[in-house]
């Protein structure tokens, strides 16, 4: 969940335009408004799904991608699987597998 509050707070910082050279400091209320961000995040998209035991959340998003290519951009999910990727979920699966054998 890090990396999306810390990427929140980087494409949000309203400081953007400043030089990277300059050394400021974030003020309190621009990490309050982040953290309600995310919190709307995590409860009303219902992103949450995807911290909990077993990833299920993910699963369910990979499905809901999986359906938008069909409708919308159907050459390129025929390209993406035409190469090789049968299923990004399996593709998941794999890489659960992996990491759970200790």
């Amino acid at each position: 969940m890090n990396f999306i509050a810390g990427s929140l707070l980087l494409l949000l910082n309203p400081d953007n335009e400043k030089e990277l050279q300059e050394i400021y400091i974030i003020d309190d209320q621009y990490e309050e408004n982040i953290f309600w961000i995310l919190v709307h995040i995590m409860k009303e998209k219902n992103w949450r799904v995807l911290f909990l035991d077993g990833t299920p959340g993910i699963y369910i998003m990979i499905k809901n991608l999986e359906k938008k290519m069909k409708e919308f951009i159907p050459e390129i999910y025929e390209h993406i699987f035409a190469i090789g990727v049968i299923s990004i979920k399996k593709l998941l699966l794999g890489f659960e597998l992996f990491f759970d054998e200790k």
